[in-house]
């Protein structure tokens, strides 16, 4: 309600219609509405680089538009090069179609923001290392464990297509992935990694 009142009295602002969209895409999945609301935003505002990250987010995970998705993650950098959150999405956006080595760019790149204080970013990352790149298990086990235990959580993020993959690629410990994506998204109690 509170966005929709904003939207009637500031009808002009490509960000209240931004957030909106972003609030019905991960909050209440209304996810034809959303696509409403990032379009009147993106034509309000073209070079709104947060909306047009989101946007690209969303034809990934929710369309499945992976072209698409790929021009609108690309306009997003182009807009804005430090958008720690777009950086870390378009990596996973790489990581499941199986593309490492583009996945691990953008991982790294991610990694170069100051990214200490977006706990959910930061264990999102930690998760992509650990579930696509044998290099990284056994640290990345070790950071995924002190960033749960401290409350790092990333509630509602689609992590399983990256589990897919890692059973493609034949990770050896897939229960525990499955663990960490419910502690990670669900907030499920830490004591799940004993069971």
């Amino acid at each position: 309600k509170i966005y929709e009142s904003g939207i009637m009295e500031f009808p002009k602002s490509a960000e209240l219609y931004g957030w909106y969209a972003i609030f019905l895409h991960g909050v209440r999945k209304e996810y034809d509405k959303a696509e409403e609301y990032y379009k009147k935003a993106l034509e309000l505002d073209p070079n709104l680089a947060a909306t047009t990250g989101s946007y690209a987010n969303f034809l990934h995970s929710v369309r499945k538009e992976y072209g698409r998705a790929e021009e609108y993650y690309k306009k997003a950098l182009e807009l804005d090069q430090n958008m720690a959150n777009t950086t870390g999405n378009y990596a996973q956006f790489f990581l499941i179609k199986g593309d490492k080595e583009k996945g691990k760019e953008y991982i790294n790149k991610a990694f170069t923001f100051n990214i200490d204080d977006n706990k959910s970013l930061l264990v999102e990352l930690w998760f992509y290392r650990y579930v696509h790149f044998p290099e990284w298990y056994e640290e990345g086990y070790k950071r995924l464990l002190e960033l749960v235990k401290n409350g790092a959580r990333s509630i509602g993020w689609n992590l399983k297509p990256n589990i897919e993959q890692a059973k493609k690629d034949g990770h050896p410990h897939i229960d525990l992935l499955y663990k960490f994506d419910k502690i990670i998204t669900e907030d499920a109690p830490i004591d799940v990694l004993d069971k």
